[in-house]
């Protein structure tokens, strides 16, 4: 693992103008050290600022996992919501129909194919100039609506998904349920909500907030050992995540409070730019407090920030 990181460290600081000119009898050595990257990155080998070199580095030389996968969450209820926090109770039931959600956040490298597909121009470059294999921040819930729509088309012509389907933001429930649900969850279900997506007990090293020391954005997927019981990767920290869901007027108090009702006003989407639009999962520079499952932020959905993101869902039109 060392010796990878390090060879790679090398070849970047010294080749990287001339990496589409390697000779060929040194293009087999690439690709080793490109390989001994990505398991790096997957399997959560070494500390995650050396992870954090490992997954830039990899980036450069070709970050080839499918970014596009999604996981499929099945229909049921799932607990939402927590008692201990007056913006997220009461911890209620909440039952969902089927959805596929991203197993990672979006991407520099997906937001930049998009832009350049499609001719969508962004407020601010800066959502394009990060390290492609990094969650794509600085885009409003408008550019990513925009995404969204965007890929519908290009997967629909794919075969990806069925005409019937769209890709999408999560609302917050959907999101919730990614998050914290496990097999056994709901109204026959023992098991509690989780706290975190691995667990009930923190731990510094299964997600990038600013306990991490790392300071930045991280590659997705970098921390295995966090996901979700669904397998959903970077669901606490590294980036907040915009949903479709409505928070409201007030910054300190919620319009739209709990129970959580699938069917009602929350996700109107043609909702005035003076409402807030709901935030999940913390980031690399919030605590380990708000990158608990159930924790609600919110943000004006013009706004863009450096450390604020979001992954999609695939479902049945509604």
């Amino acid at each position: 693992c060392w010796g990878a990181l390090l060879a790679a460290q090398v070849l970047l600081e010294n080749e990287r103008a001339h990496l589409q000119q390697v000779a060929a009898r040194n293009v087999p050595k690439l690709e080793r050290i490109r390989l001994w990257l990505r398991a790096i990155v997957e399997r959560g080998w070494l500390p995650p600022v050396d992870r954090l070199l490992a997954g830039n580095a990899l980036a450069v030389l070709g970050d080839d996992r499918n970014f596009d996968e999604l996981i499929e969450i099945p229909a049921g209820p799932f607990l939402m919501g927590d008692d201990d926090d007056d913006r997220a109770k009461p911890r209620h039931e909440v039952t969902l129909p089927t959805y596929r959600i991203g197993k990672y956040p979006v991407t520099v490298g997906q937001f930049r194919d998009f832009v350049e597909a499609s001719g969508h121009k962004p407020d601010t470059r800066r959502c394009l100039e990060g390290v492609a294999n990094h969650p794509v921040v600085w885009v409003t819930w408008y550019d990513v609506r925009a995404y969204c729509e965007w890929l519908t088309g290009v997967w629909r012509e794919a075969g990806t998904i069925g005409e019937g389907e769209e890709v999408r933001l999560p609302s917050e429930a959907e999101w919730e349920k990614a998050a914290s649900w496990a097999e056994g969850q709901g109204s026959k279900g023992a098991r509690e909500q989780f706290g975190y997506p691995w667990g009930d007990e923190w731990d510094d090293g299964k997600c990038n907030t600013s306990e991490s020391g790392l300071g930045t954005t991280s590659p997705v997927g970098m921390y295995p050992e966090g996901a979700s019981p669904s397998g959903c990767q970077d669901m606490a920290g590294n980036v907040w995540e915009w949903t479709r869901s409505l928070w409201g007027k007030s910054y300190s108090k919620p319009d739209f409070k709990y129970p959580y009702q699938v069917e009602n006003e929350r996700e109107d989407l043609d909702a005035g730019d003076d409402i807030l639009r709901v935030l999940r999962g913390g980031s690399f520079y919030y605590l380990r407090l708000f990158a608990r499952c159930a924790y609600r932020r919110w943000l004006v959905p013009r706004h863009r920030l450096g450390r604020v993101g979001f992954r999609v869902v695939v479902s049945l039109c509604a």
